[in-house]
């Protein structure tokens, strides 16, 4: 499977877009599922070859159009590290590249499965309120700055669609009129466009043609003058944002395999009986 196109149909690869059959199915169960509780009970504990710890928080963000229409779906992470050795906890929200960073160290640890120290999952998973509550700031203003670049990006859109719109309307007039200016200027050019009609008949049907078309074409360019008055609002209304929603997806942490879980006591050697 790749990710790029290879410029070439063949039975050795298959290229995974957005259109693919199967990607269509797992976004579709993906956005059909949703997320059925706004409690973060979704908590996973992997381990990491790092020598700090780290909670990774993701949130599901969504802008929805008039009719409820999806206008853009993203799932936003706030990545967060502390020593793993300080009784007080004090957890450090990470900067765009050292967030980037620790999710390639969480694919890593997917990738070598990497498990965390036995008992570090309980203690972790009871403080998961407490830690989410130390980063629902952090997490407010990644949600409000991924929604004004969506929103831009949506506005920019919009306006390029309207334009495309206007563009391609205002060529299919002028093709209309410089038609019809051109053979009503001349009505023999529509004879000489055609070439020789020996056949009245047809002659006749040819003529007939052409009215129906002048018919359809006066029509045409009074429904290019009401479309360029009403759809480029209409197209700008389509991407225009409405209502967002944000719902907790889940979170991770990253606990360093050579420390031993908070809390746990090393456990003291089995007493064994004089020889």
């Amino acid at each position: 499977m790749v990710f790029r196109d290879p410029q070439e149909v063949n039975a050795d690869r298959v290229h995974l877009h957005l259109e693919h059959p199967l990607v269509t199915r797992l976004l579709n169960r993906f956005l059909m599922r949703g997320f059925q509780s706004d409690l973060l009970s979704r908590a996973a504990v992997l381990g990491t070859s790092d020598d700090t710890a780290k909670l990774i928080v993701l949130a599901r963000l969504s802008l929805y159009g008039h009719g409820a229409s999806r206008l853009h779906d993203e799932v936003l992470a706030v990545v967060a590290e502390w020593d793993p050795t300080d009784p007080n906890r004090r957890l450090r929200k990470l900067s765009e590249e050292k967030s980037r960073r620790a999710l390639e160290e969480l694919e890593e640890a997917l990738q070598q499965r990497l498990e965390a120290p036995e008992g570090a999952a309980e203690g972790l998973k009871a403080r998961l309120s407490g830690d989410v509550d130390q980063l629902r700031e952090a997490l407010d203003g990644v949600v409000n700055q991924r929604q004004q670049e969506a929103t831009n990006k949506l506005a920019k859109r919009a306006e390029e669609e309207a334009a495309r719109f206007i563009k391609v309307l205002e060529e299919q007039r002028q093709r209309i009129t410089s038609t019809h200016r051109r053979i009503k200027d001349n009505p023999d050019q529509l004879l000489i466009d055609l070439g020789d009609i020996a056949d009245a008949d047809e002659l006749k049907a040819v003529r007939r043609q052409f009215d129906d078309n002048r018919r359809y074409w006066e029509q045409r360019l009074q429904a290019i003058d009401t479309d360029l008055e009403r759809e480029p609002d209409r197209i700008r209304r389509t991407f225009e944002l409405r209502t967002q929603r944000v719902e907790p997806a889940g979170a991770i942490y990253l606990w360093p395999q050579g420390v031993a879980p908070q809390g746990a006591e090393p456990q003291a050697a089995e007493p064994r009986e004089a020889p």
